[in-house]
C-alpha cells in the first residue's frame, strides 16, 4: 500500500486486519505491530517508531502517522 501525505502533517490511517486463524473474519482483539518505510530518492529507509495501533471498531484499526 502506498500512502502519500504532506511531511510534518498529522495523518490518521484506518485499516481492517484479517484474523489469520479465521480468514473469513476480521481481527477484533490483539496488539498488531506496524513497520513503516519511506523512499527518499531511490533509497528505502525504516521509519522510526510509528506509535500504537488503536482498535476503533469491529475489525477496524487506526494509527496516527504524524
Amino acid at each position: 500500500m502506498q500512502i502519500l501525505w504532506r511531511k510534518n502533517t498529522a495523518f490518521e490511517l484506518s485499516f481492517p486486519i484479517v484474523d489469520k486463524e479465521n480468514p473469513d473474519a476480521f481481527l477484533a482483539t490483539g496488539s498488531p505491530t506496524v513497520l513503516g518505510y519511506y523512499n527518499d530518492s531511490g533509497t528505502w529507509t525504516t521509519l522510526p517508531s510509528l506509535g500504537a495501533v488503536t482498535h476503533i471498531a469491529s475489525g477496524l484499526w487506526s494509527i496516527d502517522l504524524t
